[in-house]
């Protein structure tokens, strides 16, 4: 779950998932982690007010 969930994450701050999935996305891993009892995972801040995350402008964008 971990890992899956930290791809995830890689993939919406590399913009390669649409803006309006991110929460979705966010909500499905946490409903994954509670339901498995697992504690939540450390969130690493940067939601906007709608929710979703602003990539990071000291990243590259990966060639295509």
């Amino acid at each position: 779950i971990t890992a899956a969930e930290r791809e995830a994450s890689d993939l919406i701050h590399r913009d390669r998932v649409p803006r309006q999935y991110h929460r979705a996305i966010k909500e499905y891993f946490s409903n994954l982690r509670e339901s498995a009892g697992l504690p939540p995972e450390e969130d690493s801040g940067g939601d906007t007010e709608a929710g979703a995350e602003e990539p990071n402008p000291s990243t590259p964008p990966d060639p295509e």
